[in-house]
């Protein structure tokens, strides 16, 4: 049997919100075509698994970016990078929510930061100033 999927844009109403708490090892999903790879069936990417591997929002070495730790390949550079934490914590005072399967996207893919399969994030602010 086959299964339907539908396409959906992302906006800044995707974007994480500032009061959503992202920690360092916190999970991080990345959607693309490593290398040209993906199921050519259907037309599907492929998704990668990361994790935060600097502190976030802090800009890494004063860039508008984070660090994330995945294995990521050529083709994945301008990927979206999403979270969907199981828990997420609302900071200033908030509560925390259990349960939670809200996606955020927490920024774009810009490529491998050296050797170390580190790969820098983009922050949500850099697109909208892109697209400005």
């Amino acid at each position: 049997m086959r299964q339907r999927f539908y396409l959906a844009s992302l906006s800044p109403k995707d974007f994480i919100p500032p009061d959503v708490i992202l920690g360092i090892g916190d999970p991080l999903l990345i959607v693309g075509y490593p290398e040209g790879f993906y199921d050519d069936s259907f037309n599907l990417p492929i998704i990668r698994q990361g994790s935060v591997a600097s502190v976030f929002p802090i800009p890494f070495r004063d860039k508008p970016f984070f660090l994330a730790d995945a294995i990521l390949h050529a083709g994945t550079s301008g990927s979206p990078v999403v979270t969907q934490p199981a828990r997420a914590y609302m900071g200033f005072g908030g509560v925390l929510q259990d349960g939670l399967y809200r996606s955020y996207l927490v920024g774009i893919n810009s490529g491998s930061y050296g050797s170390l399969n580190l790969n820098t994030v983009w922050f949500n602010s850099m697109i909208e100033q892109l697209i400005k």
